[in-house]
């Protein structure tokens, strides 16, 4: 068995990670988030519940802006190389680069993850999983303008399927059963 790859795009709060653990425990995958590179890089200098949305934004932007499009990807592939063949799943595509090394690998799927921007909000205030995600509704629609996040409705227009996680996590996971047919995962 080669490597599957299986790439996830979303905007804050569409449940990118929701989708990752569904599709992990259907197909036996391993999760490997984007932010996950740049979130041990701050590590070494900060401590976990410093660490906000903010500061990955910050440090992604730069090296993205001195190194160029793909610099996450390439930490990424660096990761994934080292790894036995199997199901991969990449959760947080930012950038063309991370789209492209997706596409890299001959078995394939890029998935896009969405929902109402209400939704999103209310999500990701309950659950403060980054230090400054208590946000007031305008502060997060501030914050879906960061240069890091503004090339993902671009990467979405290429998804292989867009899932609509508006609902319940029911209809989620008959959604994702429905791509996984389709796909032929």
């Amino acid at each position: 068995m080669a490597k599957i790859i299986i790439g996830i795009v979303g905007k804050n709060g569409s449940g990118k990670d929701t989708v990752a653990r569904i599709l992990a425990q259907k197909l036996n995958a391993q999760l490997i988030v984007y932010s996950g590179i740049i979130e041990k890089a701050l590590l070494v200098f900060l401590d976990q519940v410093q660490i906000g949305r903010d500061d990955l934004s910050c440090l992604a932007t730069y090296l993205r802006g001195k190194y160029g499009d793909g610099i996450i990807a390439k930490g990424v592939k660096k990761e994934l190389d080292a790894k036995p063949d199997g199901v991969y799943l990449l959760v947080g595509a930012r950038d063309l680069g991370d789209y492209e090394l997706v596409r890299s690998f001959p078995n394939n799927l890029f998935l896009g993850v969405d929902a109402d921007v209400k939704i999103r909000w209310q999500r990701v205030k309950a659950r403060k999983e980054k230090s400054d995600d208590d946000v007031s509704f305008p502060e997060f629609l501030e914050k879906e303008e960061l240069k890091s996040e503004v090339k993902i409705g671009m990467l979405m227009e290429h998804a292989d399927f867009i899932i609509d996680n508006g609902d319940t996590l029911k209809d989620l996971k008959i959604s994702i059963a429905e791509i996984l047919r389709l796909s032929q995962l």
